[in-house]
């Protein structure tokens, strides 16, 4: 999403969920840190195709997806 449709949509951008104390808090008790959130859902965006076309099975139909 772009920044206008998330702020439209009421939705914080994960680096300022990331940044919050309480979350640093809850991600410390785990042994997580922000960073390899972040890392990690970048990688999972990559392995499932966001941000590039749709994918599809080899011999489904086409979706149209709206813009």
């Amino acid at each position: 999403m772009t920044d206008f449709i998330s702020f439209a949509a009421g939705e914080p951008r994960l680096d300022d969920i990331l940044a919050d104390p309480i979350i640093g808090l809850v991600l410390k008790r785990d042994g997580l840190s922000a960073e390899r959130v972040a890392a990690l859902l970048a990688r999972e965006q990559r392995r499932l195709g966001f941000g590039s076309a749709p994918r599809r099975a080899a011999g489904s139909p086409a979706l149209a997806y709206a813009a």
